[in-house]
C-alpha cells in the first residue's frame, strides 16, 4: 500500500522564465514570485524591451522590490531582446551590464515580440550568436514558427511548435558551443528532439503544459472560450501532456521549471470586458498554485517518501540552477496536505486553475 504523508519541505524554487513586467504590475506581484523562489530569469519583452542600454536598470527595479518583500538575496538573471538588427557590440554591451541570456520571442509569434528576429531571419545573426557563445551567454527561444515563409500565410497555432523544429536544429548545428534552453516545451515532439539533442540543449516546462489541454482554451471550432488560459504556445492535446508529465517524472536534467509567469489584467482576459477583441496571449500560474499542482504530480507517482521530495527539488530547483551557474538554494519552505479552493483571480489577474480544488497547500 502506498504512504502517503502530510507535510514535506523544499528547496526554494528557481524559476527559469518569469515575465516581471513593468511599474504597478511589478509591485503587484513580485512578492508572489520571491517568497518561494531564490532566483529566476528575467523575460525582457517589455515596453521598452531590455536592451543593453538598460539592463542594469531593470535589474536594480527587481532587486529593489524584491527586498521590500523581504528577499534581499533574489537572483535575477536578466536577458537582453533579440531585435531586429542587434550586433556584436550590442551583445557585448549587454554582457558588461549584465544580461547573462540572450532572449528571442520570434517577430509576430507572441506578447511582446513586435520588432523581434523572425525565426526565417535567425540564421543571419549566427555570428552574433557564435560570439555571445564566446562571452559565455545563453541563448533562451520561444520555439514557434507563425508564419510560413514560402506562403507568407499564417500557421495555425497547434501547428506552431512543431513547425519551428527545423530551424532549431540548424541552430544547433550552425552555431556550435551556444547553450540553447527552449521554453515553454509543448509537444510531444519537441520534447522528443529537446531530449535527443546535444546535452548544451535543454527546456523548461511550465506548469500550465504538464495539466492543460486545449479544450481547457478552445471549443472544437478553434473558438477562444476560455482566455484565462489562452497562451502561446497554446495548451495541446493529452498525448502531449503525459510525455511531458512522463519526462518530469523520469528526471531527466536537460529539462527543469519555468513557469512562464505572464500577469495580463483582467481587461485583457475577461471576455465580457474584451468585446470581441482576442486576448493577451499568456497564463498567471502563481507559485502558490504551482507548486501543490506539480508536487502532487511527483507524489502520487512515486512511494519512497525521500526519492519523491529528490526528484521533485531536481525539477523544480537544482536542474535549473546547474544549468545557469547557480548552487540550488539550502533555503526551504513547507507545503502540507490540506485541501483549499483556489481564487479566481489573484492581484486583480484571472489565474490558471482558478474555482477549482487543490489537494495540497504552502504552509504560511
Amino acid at each position: 500500500m502506498r504512504r502517503r504523508f502530510a507535510m514535506a519541505k523544499f528547496r526554494k524554487i528557481f524559476d527559469a522564465h518569469v515575465h516581471f513586467r513593468k511599474g504597478e504590475v511589478l509591485l503587484n506581484i513580485i512578492g508572489l514570485i520571491v517568497k518561494y523562489c531564490f532566483a529566476a530569469v528575467a523575460m525582457g519583452n517589455t515596453k521598452p524591451p531590455y536592451s543593453a542600454g538598460n539592463i542594469k536598470k531593470n535589474r536594480k527595479i527587481i532587486k529593489e522590490a524584491a527586498a521590500k518583500h523581504g528577499n534581499k538575496s533574489f537572483n535575477t538573471i536578466m536577458t537582453v531582446m533579440m531585435i531586429v538588427g542587434i550586433t556584436k557590440e550590442d551583445v557585448k554591451k549587454a554582457f558588461d551590464n549584465g544580461a547573462r541570456v540572450i532572449k528571442l520571442i520570434p517577430g509576430d509569434t507572441s506578447t511582446g515580440s513586435k520588432g523581434m528576429v523572425a525565426l526565417k531571419d535567425l540564421w543571419q545573426y549566427y555570428d552574433v550568436l557564435r560570439y555571445a557563445a564566446l562571452l559565455g551567454m545563453k541563448f533562451s527561444i520561444h520555439c514557434e514558427l507563425a508564419f510560413d515563409p514560402c506562403t507568407g500565410k499564417e500557421i495555425p497555432d497547434l501547428e506552431r511548435e512543431v513547425r519551428a523544429i527545423p530551424y532549431l536544429d540548424a541552430l544547433v548545428k550552425h552555431v556550435k558551443g551556444l547553450v540553447i534552453i527552449v521554453e515553454h516545451i509543448s509537444t510531444k515532439a519537441l520534447l522528443y528532439y529537446v531530449l535527443s539533442a546535444l546535452n548544451r540543449v535543454k527546456g523548461t516546462i511550465t506548469t500550465h503544459h504538464l495539466f492543460g489541454l486545449y479544450n481547457m482554451v478552445c471549443d472544437k471550432n478553434g473558438k477562444i472560450i476560455n482566455p484565462k488560459n489562452f497562451c502561446k504556445p497554446i495548451l495541446k492535446f493529452l498525448e502531449d501532456m503525459f510525455a511531458l508529465q512522463d519526462a518530469v517524472l523520469a528526471g531527466f536534467n536537460k529539462i527543469f521549471f519555468g513557469s512562464d509567469l505572464a500577469w495580463h489584467p483582467r481587461a485583457n482576459k475577461d471576455l465580457r470586458l474584451l468585446k470581441g477583441k482576442k486576448p493577451k496571449a499568456g497564463i498567471s500560474c502563481p507559485h502558490e498554485i504551482a507548486i501543490p499542482l506539480i508536487w502532487k504530480l511527483f507524489h502520487d507517482n512515486y512511494i519512497n517518501e525521500e526519492e519523491v521530495k529528490q526528484r521533485f527539488n531536481a525539477f523544480m530547483s537544482g536542474y535549473g540552477s546547474l544549468a545557469y551557474g547557480l548552487k540550488p538554494s539550502q533555503e526551504e519552505f513547507s507545503i502540507i496536505r490540506q485541501r483549499w479552493i483556489v481564487p479566481e483571480e489573484m492581484a486583480s489577474t484571472p489565474v490558471f486553475w482558478g474555482g477549482r480544488e487543490l489537494e495540497w497547500k504552502i504552509e504560511d
